[in-house]
């Protein structure tokens, strides 16, 4: 049989090696072979439709687990990674080829637009933390994709009507089409809210802030109760202000099929019911001004384009106000009508409600401990939009007792090496004797002094001294100084913030790497084998000899202008430096005790290092406090979360600090050491 009149194409009768195959089953074939990838291609949608699923559980389980039942966005929000993702995730309902025949074909078909529309609902809150510019460019985005999806169920069902296999779930199709198109209306409608919502929002915050602020504790004035109840306020106030929460208790956002939306809505019938029965009819259906604030300045503002002719501009102008009069008149039907639906949802959820209230009163009455973080009133912290009912009381409980948590959790991790080498202190002396004037200068010009460094050089010359057992080192240096070093090094990074002796603060943490991880100082092992006999002084002259060679090298070597200035000096020529002056002090003070052993050397640097440690650290509550507060409202919860941790970890180092008598300084000095220095010269 001729192969040409079988019409089979030559690379046909090469795969398949026969010459009698016919048109309809060379069709066959191909529909075969394009079909035969379809199982890795369904692998790749379930893959994709099961990260974004996993991702939206991590947030409802980070929710429950802080009991922030509006469940914030934070592993599945609205982003172009999520879009991408979901639009892998919506390949069978764009797909036109489908002829959605099987039964698993109309169940995949049908479960993916109902999958993308509980996506949507759980990009709710997730508008509350974006800035305006990514809003407008990630709802287009989703935009683009709902409407692409929409249309080709639309043109699917317009091609398969006639089949008897697909009409029976037409209804689900045209269903799942409208309330994903619902939920892009409903998107749209908060994310106008969005932007006039947080900068009320904002400004209720920065009231709040300057009252609180006139309440703040002072520096060497204060007490731990007292520091939670500033720890409380801000987290009340950061947490309740939170734009996720404020988009999240809106009566916007309801929506089907999904846990995060539902409980959403069940967090804004709550906030209903604590006002249900307190409002006429007239109030329950007023619409804020936040709702259309933002249509009506784009309605209200001039033309941006350059049109000359008068005509024409009041032309464009009017069509202009036309359509956003209707926007707002569509907003506000989309707000009634959400308010409608939380009324009438307010008095059945009121009774449930009343009734969890009976069961939990039969029950055992709150520990102290829980009590502990609302015996006080803090329900005028709450930060609220126009119009909006105060927090219902068992929300509030639940933030203040985040606060409390996380200062227990805090309160765990207490440093306990360093809160024992604080108690070998009695004062605060060692912060002037570690250098003094007497030294003659390396240089004209002579470095500040911060926190870190002269710690960082007194442990090193610790580490020094001959026969000193191996375990007393270790506790100072591996454990104590380690623990005491975060503390300061968090307090100049707090405090320091605008770059102010930042070159001395890098030095040290550039020396402390080499001193705690090989007990090495300028490449020197300070506990090599020493020479028989040889004395403390020996080892602190021969540190000094080093040190002062490394700085006269370097400035001797050195004329440029740049390096006039000691603060642009390398590393290692500052900790020269540090060093030189150090141990030149330590000798001059001691030159005439010939009796003083290397014991009691150690003994008496270990309490110099107490001494400044203990000083830096005073500066705490002020840090705790500062970390309550942040400008930016991205960086807000997780500043005063460290904050709430922060408090936890030094509440026994804060309890000692307050046994201590702290010197007659000005709050604004007691940063700085070389104001300590000289406040403690002057009183002695």
């Amino acid at each position: 049989m001729d192969l040409y009149n079988c019409n089979c194409t030559l690379s046909c009768f090469h795969v398949y090696g026969c010459g009698d195959i016919c048109n309809s089953d060379y069709d066959n074939v191909v529909e075969t072979q394009l079909d035969s990838p379809m199982p890795w291609i369904g692998m790749y949608i379930a893959a994709a439709s099961a990260l974004c699923s996993v991702a939206m559980i991590v947030d409802a389980f980070s929710g429950f687990r802080s009991k922030k039942f509006w469940l914030p966005c934070k592993y599945f929000s609205l982003n172009a990674f999520s879009l991408t993702v979901l639009a892998v995730a919506m390949k069978l309902p764009v797909d036109f080829t489908s002829k959605t025949l099987g039964v698993n074909d109309k169940l995949a078909r049908i479960s993916s637009l109902v999958f993308m529309s509980t996506a949507m609902g759980n990009f709710m809150t997730s508008l509350g933390s974006m800035e305006d510019y990514d809003i407008v460019l990630n709802l287009a985005a989703l935009g683009v994709l709902v409407i692409t999806v929409a249309g080709n169920v639309c043109i699917h069902i317009a091609q398969m009507r006639v089949f008897l296999d697909v009409r029976n779930i037409l209804a689900e199709e045209i269903g799942s089409t409208v309330v994903m198109l619902l939920l892009l209306v409903t998107l749209c409608s908060s994310a106008l809210m969005v932007p006039t919502a947080k900068r009320y929002i904002e400004s209720g915050y920065q009231e709040l802030h300057k009252r609180v602020s006139n309440e703040e504790v002072e520096w060497g004035k204060f007490t731990i109760d007292e520091l939670r109840v500033v720890v409380r306020r801000y987290w009340l106030m950061a947490e309740a202000g939170s734009p996720q929460f404020v988009v999240g208790r809106s009566s916007i956002g309801v929506a089907l099929g999904s846990i995060a939306p539902l409980f959403r809505w069940f967090i804004a019938v709550q906030f209903k019911c604590s006002k249900l029965g307190h409002r006429s009819f007239k109030e329950e259906f007023k619409v804020e001004t936040y709702w259309t604030q933002r249509l009506e300045d784009w309605r209200d503002s001039p033309l941006r384009l350059q049109i000359r002719h008068h005509k024409c501009r009041k032309v464009v102008h009017d069509a202009k106000r036309l359509l956003l009069n209707f926007c707002i008149a569509v907003q506000i039907v989309i707000v009634l009508a959400s308010k409608l639906v939380l009324l009438i949802s307010a008095p059945c959820v009121y009774g449930i409600l009343l009734c969890f209230q009976c069961i939990k009163n039969l029950k055992s009455c709150d520990s102290s401990e829980s009590r502990a973080g609302t015996e006080l009133d803090f329900s005028h912290y709450v930060l609220l939009l126009e119009s909006e009912p105060g927090l219902p009381k068992e929300i509030l409980t639940n933030i203040c007792s985040e606060a409390d948590k996380l200062i227990q959790k805090g309160k765990k991790k207490q440093p306990k090496n360093i809160i024992k080498l604080l108690q070998r202190s009695v004062n605060f002396i060692g912060v002037r004797e570690f250098d003094r004037g007497e030294i003659g200068s390396l240089h004209t010009q002579e470095l500040p002094n911060c926190w870190s460094l002269p710690v960082v050089t007194l442990t090193s010359i610790a580490i020094s001294l001959p026969n000193i057992e191996n375990h007393k080192i270790k506790q100072l240096l591996l454990r104590a100084v380690s623990e005491g070093l975060s503390f300061v090094k968090l307090i100049e990074k707090t405090l320091y913030s605008n770059g102010e002796l930042e070159s001395l603060r890098n030095t040290a943490d550039v020396v402390w790497v080499g001193v705690e991880l090989y007990k090495k100082w300028h490449d020197k092992d300070l506990q090599v084998t020493s020479p028989k006999g040889i004395t403390h002084k020996e080892m602190l002259q021969s540190l000094s000899s080093i040190a002062e060679k490394t700085v006269r090298d370097f400035i001797n070597g050195r004329d440029d202008v740049v390096m006039q200035n000691p603060l642009n000096w390398p590393v290692k020529v500052i900790a020269a430096n540090s060093m030189y002056r150090i141990t030149q002090t330590i000798l001059l003070a001691h030159k005439d005790d010939d009796q003083l052993t290397d014991e009691q050397l150690f003994e008496l640097l270990s309490i110099m290092i107490s001494d400044i440690i203990a000083a830096c650290l005073t500066n705490l509550a002020r840090v705790i406090t500062l970390k309550c507060h942040r400008n930016a409202i991205k960086e807000r919860e997780e500043s005063i979360r460290q904050a709430a941790l922060l408090l936890g970890e030094s509440e026994e180092i804060l309890e000692i600090l307050q046994q201590r008598e702290i010197p007659n300084l000005d709050p604004g000095k007691a940063a700085n050491i070389e104001d300590w220095r000289a406040c403690i010269e002057a009183s002695t």
